[in-house]
């Protein structure tokens, strides 16, 4: 603490290590980090709404008495995201 006005520098709060200086991606004058900021927040949010909806979409299904159907619908999105996974996986190998 500063003993003259009480204040509390930086360098003396226990978390000290967030003070240090800032990587580009944190400098106020670049637009990097807002960008970074914009397409985590934004890749966080849809990922979830997608989850969040496919999840709706089972319950639903399985509280109207389509059961069957619903573990369908569960089945084949994971085996098709999956197939869609190594099919892009393999592309992208390809185009190396």
């Amino acid at each position: 603490m500063d003993r003259a006005g009480g204040r509390r520098r930086s360098r003396d709060t226990p978390c000290s290590f967030y003070s240090q200086p800032s990587p580009i991606w944190r400098v106020p004058q670049s637009r990097t980090h807002e960008l970074i900021w914009l397409l985590a927040a934004t890749g966080f949010l849809g990922a979830y709404t997608t989850y969040s909806s496919f999840a709706l979409g089972i319950v639903t299904l399985a509280d109207s008495g389509k059961t069957l159907l619903g573990l369908m619908y569960l089945s084949a999105s994971i085996a098709l995201g999956l197939f869609a996974v190594e099919g892009g996986l393999r592309m992208g190998t390809r185009m190396r």
